[in-house]
């Protein structure tokens, strides 16, 4: 089933072509194959991949969205693929020339947007499996969705630059390439324009070696006459390339998940592992985890972007020792703030800081002995990271001036109301507790509440952190 592009950008997708040469001569089609396994390790997988005879080794086309291609770039880059030069293609417009009536209206799109997201999410969970046939025939009634007949023959690709400072009518030139395909019998006809080494693509199958050469010198004929210089490819691996055709961008739970949560993975493997964890999940799961990725995302950055992207995954992957990795900032907030918290006091209030905070009256919540004792009989090297929290949030209260100028301008507001759960959270860690929660996957309860903890904690540590130099 291919979907119309009309649905793809609908969803704010958008088809990008790259040809691309390796480093080292390819013979067998390996560097083809290297791209198809990045593209599914990557999420990318409305993707094809093909072997070219000619000057470039591979061309790979996929639908996607900008952060889809962000990623794609970022992942080639980090790959161990040799790449020595890679062209970018990005189509504005899609021509399959597949219905009479033209593309489908957004309206009509609207109209059908549960039943295109829940074929969506199918193919991405189970790429392959069967979508329901009702929901099929629906969407292939409504022009939303194409079936294609598989085609045997020589598929290849003509590409087409201007040689006037404005492109001509894109209409009439569509209409002239498509016409003249049609009549040397090819299938399979696409016409892209766009943006990036060439204005305007076209794929084609014909329908074998012999006949190549007098159907592409037909199209060169044509393309002179409105005005482009035209060249070719023909494809070396037309029967084994991978050509699938989904919707990575739908906004479904999948989708923005995947998006979201593979954005900054570039290890491959371990992103693919991701991808089969996030397909195990229910809708619930999913909608749960989307929603708290892309919040953790749009209030994160720095180094604090980083933490929670690697306690996600772990969550993600139910990984004990990745979880104890990425959160081992938890256990430095202790340490860090009993070495910041009497410097930055005694530089507000002087030496007798500790007099005017046991003097002052401060709302600390002490409501027992051994904590009053802990308070009143010792300094901050036997005060526990609660009362630590207590005791600098409330001289923020209390004292103005330049104390509580420097506390707003160090530490974030947010904080300040969470100090019981950076507390619990940090006891939970310690102990190993969090692995229940994790397990459980409750993404938009317990174990959502506690990676919004996660990242108030990152956040403050992150910043104390910053600043302790300061009081040394």
């Amino acid at each position: 089933m291919l979907w119309d592009p009309a649905v793809h950008e609908h969803f704010g997708e958008r088809c990008y072509l790259y040809l691309i040469t390796g480093r080292r001569a390819d013979p067998t089609g390996t560097l083809s194959d290297d791209l198809r396994r990045l593209a599914l390790s990557l999420g990318i997988t409305s993707a094809t991949a093909h072997a070219l005879f000619g000057p470039y080794d591979v061309l790979f086309r996929f639908w996607g969205t900008n952060q889809s291609r962000q990623r794609f770039a970022r992942g080639l880059k980090a790959s161990a693929i040799q790449v020595v030069t890679i062209r970018e293609f990005t189509a504005s417009d899609v021509h399959y020339g597949l219905t009479a009536t033209g593309a489908p209206s957004a309206a009509e799109i609207s109209a059908q947007i549960d039943h295109i997201r829940a074929a969506a999410e199918a193919e991405r969970l189970k790429p392959g499996a069967p979508v329901d046939q009702g929901v099929v025939e629906l969407l292939l009634s409504r022009g939303l969705a194409h079936l294609i007949q598989p085609s045997v023959g020589v598929k290849f690709y003509l590409f087409l630059k201007s040689q006037l400072p404005e492109t001509p009518p894109l209409d009439y030139t569509v209409r002239e390439l498509r016409r003249t395909a049609q009549a040397e019998n090819l299938q399979g006809i696409s016409i892209y324009s766009g943006t990036g080494f060439v204005d305007l693509i076209m794929k084609a199958i014909a329908p074998n070696y012999d006949s190549l050469l007098e159907i592409v010198n037909s199209l060169r004929v044509v393309s002179k006459s409105l005005h482009f210089d035209p060249w070719s490819l023909p494809v070396a691996d037309f029967g084994k390339a991978m050509m699938q055709e989904t919707l990575d961008g739908v906004e479904g739970e999948l989708g923005r998940a995947l998006e979201t949560l593979l954005s900054l993975e570039q290890d491959s493997a371990r992103a693919e592992l991701l991808r089969r964890e996030i397909g195990s999940m229910d809708r619930r799961q999913m909608t749960a985890l989307s929603n708290l990725a892309g919040e953790i995302y749009s209030r994160a950055s720095g180094s604090d972007l980083e933490r929670m992207s690697e306690t996600l995954t772990a969550c993600i992957a139910k990984s004990r020792k990745d979880l104890n990795r990425a959160l081992s900032f938890l256990t430095s907030i202790e340490d860090d703030l009993r070495y910041f918290l009497p410097r930055f006091l005694a530089a507000h209030l002087g030496p007798r800081w500790l007099d005017q905070i046991r003097s002052s009256n401060l709302n600390l919540g002490i409501n027992s002995p051994d904590a009053l004792d802990r308070f009143t009989g010792s300094g901050p090297d036997k005060w526990t990271l609660g009362l630590m929290l207590r005791v600098l949030s409330e001289s923020y209260v209390r004292f103005e001036g330049d104390l509580a100028a420097d506390l707003h301008s160090i530490f974030t507001e947010g904080w300040r109301s969470h100090i019981r759960d950076i507390v619990d959270l940090r006891d939970e860690f310690a102990h190993g507790l969090l692995m229940t929660s994790v397990r459980a996957r409750d993404f938009g309860g317990a174990l959502g509440m506690k990676v919004r903890t996660m990242l108030i904690a990152s956040q403050f540590q992150s910043r104390l952190e910053h600043h302790i130099d300061l009081y040394m």
